[in-house]
């Protein structure tokens, strides 16, 4: 069992062990916010140049060349695919942000729990 010497200086290491996992947890939902605004970018720039692409085609089928047709279905599908990927990345990120949300949360709750713990300590040592 810890003396009340060690007891304050205990609460501080635990505290500040957790300060450091919250920082932590920011920088990593600050990366993932970043990556999560790029992941959104590049799926509005593919779906943009999906767009673009089914303008063309239509400008192409009233041509009728059958080998621009197939060079376009080609692009097109690349271009799914790509953006299957991209919506992919970003689902994961997404859940990676949600879950760094969660273990934020948790610090911060264990954080006041302990704040409001030691306050209640202290005020109980100085009226004794």
């Amino acid at each position: 069992m810890l003396d009340c010497g060690n007891r304050p200086t205990t609460w501080n290491m635990e505290l500040q062990r957790l300060k450091a996992e919250l920082e932590g947890a920011d920088r990593e939902l600050q990366n993932a916010q970043r990556r999560e605004d790029q992941l959104k970018e590049e799926c509005e720039r593919l779906q943009s140049k999906l767009g673009h692409l089914q303008e063309t085609r239509q400008q192409e089928v009233t041509s009728g060349c059958d080998q621009r047709e197939m060079e376009w279905i080609k692009r097109v599908g690349d271009e799914q695919v790509n953006l299957a990927l991209a919506y992919t990345e970003l689902s994961e990120e997404l859940s990676k942000l949600k879950t760094m949300s969660c273990a934020q949360s948790e610090i911060l709750r264990k954080l006041s729990a302990g704040q409001v713990i030691s306050t209640g300590k202290s005020s109980l040592l100085t009226t004794r």
